[in-house]
Protein backbone atom coordinates (compact mmCIF):
# COMPACT_ATOMS: atom_id res chain seq x y z
CA UNK A 1 0.00 0.00 0.00
CA UNK A 2 1.48 3.54 -1.28
CA UNK A 3 1.37 6.14 1.84
CA UNK A 4 -1.33 8.04 -0.04
CA UNK A 5 -3.62 4.76 0.06
CA UNK A 6 -2.71 4.03 3.78
CA UNK A 7 -3.16 8.25 4.82
CA UNK A 8 -6.54 7.46 2.61
CA UNK A 9 -7.83 3.85 4.26
CA UNK A 10 -7.40 5.67 7.99
CA UNK A 11 -8.91 8.60 6.73
CA UNK A 12 -12.29 6.68 6.62
CA UNK A 13 -11.95 4.79 9.72
CA UNK A 14 -13.74 6.31 12.80
CA UNK A 15 -11.76 5.55 16.16
CA UNK A 16 -13.92 6.23 19.53
CA UNK A 17 -11.88 8.67 21.61
CA UNK A 18 -10.92 7.03 24.99
CA UNK A 19 -12.35 8.57 28.03
CA UNK A 20 -10.09 8.70 30.81
CA UNK A 21 -9.09 10.09 34.35
CA UNK A 22 -6.16 9.56 36.85
CA UNK A 23 -6.84 6.94 38.95
CA UNK A 24 -6.25 7.93 42.41
CA UNK A 25 -3.46 11.31 41.90
CA UNK A 26 -1.03 8.99 39.94
CA UNK A 27 0.42 10.43 37.20
CA UNK A 28 1.23 7.19 35.17
CA UNK A 29 -2.32 5.35 35.80
CA UNK A 30 -5.23 5.71 34.55
CA UNK A 31 -8.62 5.14 34.69
CA UNK A 32 -10.77 4.51 30.86
CA UNK A 33 -13.95 4.37 30.19
CA UNK A 34 -14.96 4.14 34.20
CA UNK A 35 -13.10 0.71 34.56
CA UNK A 36 -12.20 -0.39 38.07
CA UNK A 37 -9.04 -1.01 38.00
CA UNK A 38 -6.35 1.38 36.66
CA UNK A 39 -4.60 1.53 33.00
CA UNK A 40 -1.17 2.31 31.86
CA UNK A 41 -1.43 3.94 28.63
CA UNK A 42 1.31 4.21 26.44
CA UNK A 43 1.64 6.20 23.23
CA UNK A 44 3.70 6.75 20.12
CA UNK A 45 2.63 9.13 17.34
CA UNK A 46 2.73 8.31 13.57
CA UNK A 47 3.99 11.26 12.34
CA UNK A 48 3.46 10.14 8.26
CA UNK A 49 -0.67 9.28 9.27
CA UNK A 50 -0.91 12.21 11.11
CA UNK A 51 -1.94 9.67 13.83
CA UNK A 52 -1.16 8.30 17.71
CA UNK A 53 -0.91 4.80 18.75
CA UNK A 54 -1.70 3.99 22.37
CA UNK A 55 -1.93 0.85 24.05
CA UNK A 56 -3.94 0.02 27.43
CA UNK A 57 -2.50 -2.05 29.58
CA UNK A 58 -4.84 -3.10 32.53
CA UNK A 59 -3.06 -3.06 35.68
CA UNK A 60 -5.09 -5.44 37.55
CA UNK A 61 -2.48 -6.45 40.10
CA UNK A 62 -2.12 -3.33 40.84
CA UNK A 63 -4.63 -3.36 43.79
CA UNK A 64 -2.27 -6.21 45.76
CA UNK A 65 0.94 -3.73 44.66
CA UNK A 66 -1.27 -0.94 46.81
CA UNK A 67 -1.65 -3.24 49.57
CA UNK A 68 1.95 -4.04 50.02
CA UNK A 69 2.81 -0.57 49.90
CA UNK A 70 0.81 -0.09 52.87
CA UNK A 71 1.52 -3.52 54.55
CA UNK A 72 5.56 -2.21 54.03
CA UNK A 73 4.83 1.18 55.58
CA UNK A 74 3.25 0.00 58.27
CA UNK A 75 5.82 -2.50 59.16
CA UNK A 76 8.55 0.54 58.48
CA UNK A 77 6.57 2.26 60.83
CA UNK A 78 5.78 -0.16 63.62
CA UNK A 79 10.45 -0.98 62.92
CA UNK A 80 10.61 2.44 63.66
CA UNK A 81 8.68 3.04 66.43
CA UNK A 82 10.21 -0.06 67.86
CA UNK A 83 13.75 1.55 67.54
CA UNK A 84 13.20 4.38 68.88
CA UNK A 85 11.65 2.88 72.30
CA UNK A 86 14.53 0.70 72.36
CA UNK A 87 17.14 3.64 71.83
CA UNK A 88 15.32 5.45 74.31
CA UNK A 89 14.91 2.24 76.95
CA UNK A 90 18.66 1.90 76.38
CA UNK A 91 19.87 5.52 76.97
CA UNK A 92 17.44 5.89 80.00
CA UNK A 93 19.27 2.40 81.54
CA UNK A 94 22.13 4.08 80.86
CA UNK A 95 21.93 7.39 82.39
CA UNK A 96 19.87 5.47 85.32
CA UNK A 97 23.03 3.53 85.76
CA UNK A 98 25.24 6.64 85.46
CA UNK A 99 22.97 8.02 87.90
CA UNK A 100 23.65 4.99 90.89
CA UNK A 101 27.17 4.92 90.08
CA UNK A 102 27.75 8.57 91.27
CA UNK A 103 25.41 8.33 94.56
CA UNK A 104 27.08 5.27 94.96
CA UNK A 105 30.47 7.24 95.25
CA UNK A 106 28.80 9.89 96.91
CA UNK A 107 27.75 7.71 99.91
CA UNK A 108 30.97 5.96 99.99
CA UNK A 109 32.43 8.69 100.49
CA UNK A 110 30.86 10.10 103.29
CA UNK A 111 30.90 6.52 104.98
CA UNK A 112 34.65 6.83 104.69
CA UNK A 113 34.92 10.53 106.07
CA UNK A 114 32.98 9.84 109.14
CA UNK A 115 35.25 9.33 112.76
CA UNK A 116 32.88 6.32 113.50
CA UNK A 117 32.69 2.83 112.22
CA UNK A 118 29.81 2.47 110.24
CA UNK A 119 28.22 -1.52 108.75
CA UNK A 120 25.32 -2.33 106.97
CA UNK A 121 23.86 -5.63 106.49
CA UNK A 122 21.35 -7.79 104.73
CA UNK A 123 18.29 -9.12 106.28
CA UNK A 124 20.24 -12.53 107.38
CA UNK A 125 22.16 -10.90 108.62
CA UNK A 126 25.20 -10.20 106.04
CA UNK A 127 27.36 -7.25 105.72
CA UNK A 128 26.53 -5.76 102.87
CA UNK A 129 28.82 -2.34 103.30
CA UNK A 130 31.75 -0.91 106.39
CA UNK A 131 33.71 1.84 106.47
CA UNK A 132 37.58 1.58 106.79
CA UNK A 133 36.61 2.69 110.89
CA UNK A 134 34.37 -0.30 111.37
CA UNK A 135 36.41 -2.66 110.09
CA UNK A 136 39.73 -1.33 112.23
CA UNK A 137 37.57 -1.08 115.09
CA UNK A 138 36.69 -4.58 114.88
CA UNK A 139 40.21 -5.61 114.15
CA UNK A 140 39.47 -6.76 110.02
CA UNK A 141 40.05 -5.22 106.31
CA UNK A 142 36.40 -4.21 104.41
CA UNK A 143 37.23 -7.38 102.08
CA UNK A 144 37.20 -9.74 104.91
CA UNK A 145 33.51 -8.72 106.70
CA UNK A 146 31.98 -7.68 103.30
CA UNK A 147 29.66 -10.93 102.49
CA UNK A 148 30.24 -12.61 105.71
CA UNK A 149 27.58 -12.95 108.36
CA UNK A 150 28.59 -10.33 111.03
CA UNK A 151 27.70 -12.24 113.84
CA UNK A 152 29.66 -14.53 113.33
CA UNK A 153 32.76 -12.67 113.12
CA UNK A 154 31.74 -10.55 116.38
CA UNK A 155 30.19 -12.20 118.51
CA UNK A 156 28.66 -11.15 121.82
CA UNK A 157 29.98 -12.22 125.25
CA UNK A 158 28.58 -12.29 128.61
CA UNK A 159 30.21 -10.20 130.91
CA UNK A 160 32.13 -13.07 132.39
CA UNK A 161 33.49 -13.76 128.69
CA UNK A 162 31.09 -17.04 128.29
CA UNK A 163 29.43 -16.37 124.52
CA UNK A 164 26.25 -16.23 124.08
CA UNK A 165 24.06 -18.95 122.18
CA UNK A 166 23.55 -17.80 118.73
CA UNK A 167 19.56 -17.47 119.20
CA UNK A 168 20.27 -15.61 122.48
CA UNK A 169 22.42 -12.86 121.85
CA UNK A 170 21.42 -9.49 122.21
CA UNK A 171 23.84 -8.18 119.36
CA UNK A 172 21.91 -10.78 117.01
CA UNK A 173 18.57 -9.86 117.94
CA UNK A 174 19.17 -6.20 117.43
CA UNK A 175 20.70 -6.49 114.20
CA UNK A 176 17.77 -8.80 112.88
CA UNK A 177 14.68 -6.92 113.93
CA UNK A 178 16.19 -3.33 113.78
Amino acid sequence: MSDAEKFSFYRRTSFVPIKYDRWNDHASLLRTQGSDTPRLLASAPLNAFKLTVVSVNPMGGYSNIEYERQAELAILWVVGSAFTLLTYAFLSRKRSRHLAIESEARTRLILESANCGIWGQSGDGRCTFINTEAARLLGYESHEILGKEIHTLVHHTHEDGRPFPHQECPARSTCMDG
